[in-house]
Order: structure tokens, then C-alpha cells, then sequence
């Protein structure tokens, strides 16, 4: 059998035996790599961008279930076997492991009832820093967070100034950055989340140690950007009202509008104290007695008293030399009212509009009319509203033409933005564009020139079609002798 096989190697071609020998080769090595694929275990990725303590628990947890595991990416990734990935993910999430340093409330799962006061403090402080974080690292861009509260003591004897503060450090997704909302949000979401804690007390660091937080007042009056936010804000609501109305009236693009409002941060508190009389009864004294005294000076003080009393004794005079007084208090009520203005209130608001086509003064008074009630503006708070005529510019086509370098600059239309880029030639680009234009003009005589020189030569005849038609010239006179 060998020396079968051999004489048949022999009698091939130098090109089979170099095919035969690839071929085998190939054949023992799709062998080779195909059981070892059968025979290896298929190892997928369980956690993935690991920083080295959430790597380091999870290994330990890994351990303790005796589950086979590969770590890559120099220990920042873990792989599983295909078959054990979403199992063990399950598993591994529900034994609440403190992830990126920080514990939830879970911490309570299993608390010691033998724990003092002070190690409950901390563990709620623990819980609240971890709740939080994880609730910010639910960002699209951030990578990890940690919270760092600072609560101050509660008791009879604490400090009255002593408030809460709080400070995050955040590690954001391959250089992203997180927009202002955002952080606000954050700043607003802590205060929220921890009692008695303002958005103003709450920092927030990147990984490079910037702050990225700005401070919040509470009090936007007091703010200067809030009081910028505020006044754009009212301005341009009153724009867009006006606008749509002029649309309607005039044509949309074609009215001009321009409001400018003047807010008043100032904080008045007026209190007033006025006096509730009752009602008045036939001229009588008006309000609740509260204390009357009658004194009697001098005469006969039995005299007096029938001169006062009742009954028959009415006609009885007064004694002459007696004198009586009288004192009376009365009870009125009172009325306390506080009245507290408040800060951000339109103080003045100037308003101008420019409308094209009507000169009419009756119409731009009536549409002043319309815009003022629009807008609200207040002619006794010292508002202010002008409605003036605009002719749009006239067209380059009826415009009389100027003298080149003398020509002003043609007025922009004012909805016209593409205009405003728009710049008139100066006489160097002028003149050459014209000379541009008579060199297209020679070129293009020239070319038709030519081409009427080929034509011609075509229709020439030559000395054997000359001579042919003067015989049939001959013949035709001929014919007409006959």
C-alpha cells in the first residue's frame, strides 16, 4: 500500500503535489481550530467598565457562589460562561452590593435592634448619600457620583444658624458635559430629597475638581440673571402677541415690533390700621360703651337724684347750684391690614411698531388702538406706544440709476435677512464683469463667423458639378428655343 501510494506520488505534477499538501494543511487545521472551539468554554461578558472596588466585590460575591469567571481588560471586565450570564447578573444584582462605594437603604434590611442612636444617624446618612447617588448616575452622561452630606446635630441645645449642606463629585461618559438645566436640576433635586437643605448649598465637582454649580437664590429678585430671564421672558410673549396681530392685520413679515419692559423689584409693605365704627343710630353716640362715669358736684344730692330718676318725680327741678359731668368710653373695633406688593411687576412698558402701506392716520390710530389693547399698555402707569408708517424700499428696476462710485448703499428690508449679507459692487468689479461680457461677446462673433465660412465652403461646387449644370443650362435654353 505504501509503495502505491508513493508511485503515485511520484507520478505527480510538481503544481498537484504543491495542491495536494495546501489542501491536507487546510483540512487539518479547520480539524484543529473547530475542536478546539467544540471543546473550550464559551465565555461572555457579565460587567463590563468596572472600576477596582465594584471589580473587587464582585469577584468576592462570585467566589462565595462558586461560579467559574475570567477577568479582561485588565480586571475591569468579568466574563461568565454563556450559558450562567443573565443568571448570575440576576443573582449578583439582588444580593445588594455596594456598588461605586455607596449603600442604599437596603442597609436597613438587616438591622441590629442592639444598634445605639448615633450608628442609626449614620447608616440613615450612609442610605441617603447612596440613594441619592445612584438617582444621579441615572444620567445618560455620568459615570459615577458620589454625595457627601452634611447634617447638623438636632437637639434642644444646637446652633440656630447651622444648616445642611451637600457636595457631589461626578465622573462623566467620555468627556461629556452636563448643561446648565441639568445641573440645576441636580442642585434642586438634593434640596428636595434632604430636609432643610437649600439648592444654593449643594456643590458640584467633575473629576477634575470644577465646579460646575452655580449659585441659586432663592430670592429672584435678588438675582441678576433671573431678572434679565425674567424681563426677556415678558418681552418676548409681548412680541409674539403683538405679531400675531399685525400678521392679521397687515400681512405675516411685514410689521415691525419692538416692546422694551421695565420691571419693578421693588419689595413695598404697607400696613394699615383703620377703626370699625357702629352703626349710627339717630344721633346717638356711635360704638360699644365700655366704661361711663357720671360725677355730681355741689346742691342737694337727693335733689339730684330725683332730678334724674324716673317716674313721678321727673317734674322735681335740679337743684340751682349743682353741676354734673359726665365721662363715657367707647369700644370701637380695629382692623389690621398688611398689604405686600410683589417684586417683578411691570413698572413701565414701551412699545413701538412700524406698519408698511398705511398712511391713513385714522387707520394707524386705530391701530394703535388694537395693539394697545393687545399688549395691555397702561397710558396712566406711563406706558408709552407709537405706531409709525413705513414705505418699503422701492425696487432696483424703477430706481433712477447713479453715477458709478456716487450710488449710497440701498436701504435693507427689514424681515429680509438674507439681505443684510448682500453688498453693492464696487466700479473695479463693474468693470470687470464688462470687460468679462465684450471678451464672451468676441469670442461668440467669432465662432459664428467660422461657422458661416464652413457652411459657404460646403455648398461650393466643384468643376465636374460646374460643368454638368452649365450642360443642363445648355440643354434647358435650347428647349426653349425649340
Amino acid at each position: 500500500m505504501f509503495e502505491t501510494l508513493r508511485s503515485k506520488w511520484e507520478r505527480l505534477g510538481t503544481l498537484a503535489k504543491a495542491g495536494l499538501v495546501v489542501g491536507v494543511s487546510l483540512i487539518l487545521a479547520v480539524m484543529v481550530l473547530g475542536g478546539v472551539w467544540l471543546l473550550s468554554d464559551d465565555y461572555q461578558v457579565l460587567f463590563a467598565d468596572l472600576n477596582t472596588q465594584d471589580a473587587s466585590a464582585m469577584v468576592s460575591e462570585l467566589d462565595r457562589m462558586k461560579v467559574p469567571y475570567r477577568l479582561s481588560e485588565g480586571g475591569t471586565a468579568i466574563l461568565v460562561e454563556r450559558d450562567a450570564v443573565y443568571k448570575t447578573r440576576l443573582k449578583l444584582m439582588g444580593k445588594g452590593l455596594d456598588l461605586h462605594g455607596g449603600v442604599g437603604f437596603e442597609i436597613f434590611n438587616n438591622a441590629d435592634f442592639g444598634m445605639t442612636e448615633f450608628a442609626q444617624k449614620v447608616n440613615f446618612q450612609r442610605a441617603l448619600q447612596g440613594e441619592l447617588a445612584r438617582t444621579v448616575m441615572g444620567f445618560d452622561e455620568v459615570k459615577s457620583a458620589r454625595v457627601h452630606l452634611v447634617l447638623p446635630e438636632s437637639g434642644l441645645f444646637k446652633r440656630q444658624n447651622a444648616k445642611p449642606k451637600a457636595s457631589i463629585s461626578l465622573v462623566m461618559k467620555g468627556g461629556n458635559q452636563l448643561q446648565p438645566e441639568q445641573i440645576s436640576g441636580i442642585q434642586r433635586l438634593v434640596a428636595a430629597s434632604v430636609p432643610e437643605i437649600d439648592a444654593a448649598a449643594v456643590t458640584i465637582v467633575d473629576q477634575h475638581g470644577i465646579a460646575v454649580s452655580k449659585a441659586i437664590s432663592d430670592d429672584t429678585a435678588n438675582d441678576l440673571s433671573a431678572r434679565l430671564e425674567t424681563k426677556r421672558q415678558i418681552e418676548e410673549y409681548l412680541t409674539r402677541k403683538i405679531v400675531a396681530v399685525l400678521d392679521r392685520a397687515v400681512g405675516p413679515g411685514r410689521a415691525i415690533v419692538s416692546v422694551d419692559a421695565l420691571l419693578n423689584y421693588d419689595q413695598v409693605k404697607v400696613t394699615k390700621e383703620d377703626i370699625l365704627p357702629l352703626p349710627n343710630t339717630s344721633g346717638q353716640s356711635v360704638g360699644a360703651i365700655t366704661k361711663r362715669r357720671d360725677s355730681v358736684q355741689g346742691g342737694d344730692p337727693f335733689g339730684e337724684l330725683l332730678a334724674t330718676g324716673g317716674g313721678d318725680n321727673r317734674a322735681v327741678p335740679a337743684t340751682p347750684s349743682a353741676s354734673t359731668s359726665s365721662e363715657v368710653e367707647f369700644l370701637n373695633g380695629r382692623r389690621v391690614e398688611q398689604i405686600v406688593s410683589p417684586s417683578g411687576g411691570i413698572r413701565r412698558l414701551s412699545v413701538g411698531v412700524m406698519v408698511p402701506d398705511i398712511s391713513d392716520p385714522v387707520e394707524l390710530a386705530k391701530l394703535k388702538e388694537v395693539v394697545t389693547m393687545a399688549a395691555g399698555v397702561n397710558m396712566a402707569r406711563g406706558d408709552a406706544i407709537v405706531v409709525y408708517n413705513h414705505t418699503p424700499p422701492a425696487s432696483h428696476e424703477n430706481a433712477p440709476q447713479e453715477p458709478l462710485g456716487q450710488a449710497e448703499l440701498p436701504p435693507l428690508p427689514a424681515n429680509d435677512e438674507s439681505a443684510r449679507h448682500v453688498l453693492p459692487f464696487s466700479p473695479t468689479a463693474t468693470h470687470i464683469i464688462s470687460g468679462a461680457g465684450i471678451l464672451l461677446a468676441l469670442a461668440g462673433g467669432l465662432l459664428l463667423w467660422n461657422r458661416r465660412r464652413a457652411n459657404e465652403s460646403k455648398k461650393r461646387l466643384n468643376p465636374e458639378q460646374r460643368d454638368r449644370l452649365l450642360q443642363e443650362v445648355i440643354r434647358w435654353a435650347a428647349a426653349e428655343k425649340a
